[in-house]
């Protein structure tokens, strides 16, 4: 499902900050590293790190 999900958002041009304390584990972890190498997806300890890479600072 969450694959379906940032599908949709890749079509659309629309990027997708998560903010999480940890890399997520099992078969969303990987689709978290294979996404995270595209400029669509950003995984971040904090907000500001997420705002700011939203903003095109990061």
């Amino acid at each position: 499902m969450a694959g379906a999900i940032l599908q949709k958002l890749r079509n659309y041009r629309i990027r997708l900050a998560i903010v999480g304390a940890a890399e997520p584990g099992g078969r969303f972890g990987e689709l978290m590293i294979e996404e995270r190498r595209g400029d669509q997806l950003g995984l971040f300890a904090n907000r500001d790190e997420a705002v700011g890479w939203l903003r095109g600072a990061g």
